[in-house]
């Protein structure tokens, strides 16, 4: 007689085949007997389902954004832990073990991310940005969570486009959950996100600002701080030494200052209707 799995990982995707099967092979040293993986997939045409099933996911097809596809792969698996994790990510290779002993005693669980460095000025600006807040709770976000949790804080908001993991943090954090962390991290693998990619996602998420800001606004002064961001960034960039960390620096200051009229923007349009 079977087991149910301990933990289940995850992953909505779209057209990702080759970041997911880097994403799956990360994950090969941890204890497949009790693990469950589930790609919800929303409809790929390069053989994402295809690769994934032959690594053994089980895969589910559902059209939809992110928030809709991991609530989808939560309501199919019986295990009691779930981890979500991006199909653009890589696991430490004691991320699950450690996950299912830290769990015992928490509610939710942060995994430190970290960004792999891009073959472009954008992308490595991003990454340093991202390195320089990793390990900051205004900025990281549980990625694991008791199943009971996730269902009583009402599980993702597919309202909240690009921001539905800070919004189900701020919920969970409202009901009391014990977060903890783990020493294990993820990375993200952006090596080819440029500047116009990252003007697209930006404006994604700044449709649902406003929104985020009225329901959390000391977390959303908090995370928008550019001063406090900026500090970070430059203590990471001092590794890179004078001239680069500058120019990445920069190129990070061009990135953030269009976010915020991108913001305004869509402000402004809302405001309209």
């Amino acid at each position: 007689m079977s087991q149910d799995p301990e933990i289940a990982v995850i992953i909505p995707t779209l057209d990702c085949a080759d970041s997911l099967i880097r994403l799956l092979d990360s994950l090969r040293c941890a204890d497949r007997s009790r693990l469950e993986l589930l790609v919800v997939d929303g409809g790929s045409t390069d053989g994402t389902v295809q690769r994934a099933a032959e690594r053994g996911a089980k895969c589910i097809e559902a059209k939809g954004d992110r928030a809709k596809a991991r609530n989808i792969g939560a309501a199919n698996t019986a295990a009691p832990v779930l981890l979500f994790l991006d199909a653009d990510m890589i696991a430490d290779p004691g991320l699950i073990a450690e996950c299912v002993a830290r769990i015992s005693d928490r509610d939710a669980l942060i995994i430190p991310e970290r960004t792999k460095s891009g073959n472009n000025l954008w992308a490595r600006a991003r990454a340093l940005e991202r390195d320089g807040l990793s390990g900051d709770p205004r900025y990281e976000t549980p990625r694991c969570f008791t199943k009971n949790l996730f269902n009583r804080a009402g599980q993702f908001d597919s309202s909240m486009v690009g921001l539905e993991d800070i919004d189900l943090r701020e919920r969970i954090i409202r009901l009391g959950a014990n977060l903890g962390w783990t020493k294990s991290t993820v990375t993200h693998d952006e090596e080819s996100v440029g500047f116009g990619n990252y003007l697209q996602k930006r404006a994604i998420y700044g449709k649902v600002d406003s929104t985020f800001k009225r329901r959390y606004p000391s977390a959303w002064a908090s995370m928008r701080s550019p001063t406090h961001r900026l500090k970070r960034a430059v203590r990471s960039a001092r590794s890179y030494g004078a001239t680069k960390g500058s120019l990445l620096i920069a190129a990070l200051i061009l990135q953030r200052g269009s976010e915020v009229l991108l913001r305004l923007a869509a402000r402004k349009r809302s405001y309209a209707c």
